[in-house]
């Protein structure tokens, strides 16, 4: 009797104590994944559709912030402007601007003025090697729900990167990053330089 007890305790702590440490195994999965550089990988944490369409929800609140819709004209360009960020957010959430965000960097480029012109006023930039990258390192977690856990990241901008995971049965996988209103506007609103 006592052994079928100890057993039915360890079977039903089991599946809460993998819920509690799931999220943390999907994270270092995608890290791993990341620091090879193994994308193809990465994709199995990820559920793209989803990571996109939440992501162009971000989008497309930040444009109707910038235009309210009052009359039936800004209504359809609403909805030609869907279209519009439904095909630029397909082509820019991808796993290398995972791997941007995840390192802590902002996938908008920073102008420096560290900077000088040569004779023939070709401008030179000083040759510093890269740093090697580093993912989701001094990050801050949390649990948002039993089933939603958040991991944000601050970039090169000093601005915070949420990355979202959702708990689907006993699996965990990316579905959201929260972006900086910045970059958001910079890839929305001034064109989506680098598609």
């Amino acid at each position: 009797m006592k052994r079928t007890f100890v057993l039915l305790v360890v079977l039903s702590v089991l599946p809460v104590g993998y819920l509690v440490v799931g999220p943390y195994l999907t994270l270092n999965a995608i890290r791993t994944a990341l620091e090879t550089e193994d994308l193809e990988r990465l994709t199995e944490y990820v559920d793209f559709p989803e990571l996109r369409r939440n992501v162009q929800s971000q989008v497309q609140a930040l444009l109707a912030k910038r235009n309210p819709a009052g009359d039936d004209a800004a209504r359809s360009s609403v909805v030609v402007g869907d279209v519009i960020v439904e095909a630029l957010v397909e082509r820019f959430v991808t796993p290398e601007t995972i791997l941007s965000w995840a390192a802590g960097e902002s996938t908008v480029p920073i102008v420096t003025a560290e900077t000088s012109a040569n004779a023939d006023d070709s401008v030179v930039t000083p040759e510093t090697p890269p740093p090697a990258k580093t993912f989701f390192e001094g990050v801050r977690t949390s649990y948002e729900s039993i089933s939603r856990f958040a991991i944000w990241v601050s970039n090169d901008r000093d601005e915070e990167v949420g990355f979202i995971l959702t708990r689907r049965g006993f699996t965990w996988k990316l579905t959201d990053i929260i972006l900086p209103e910045h970059e958001l506007q910079q890839r929305a609103l001034i064109g989506w330089s680098g598609l």
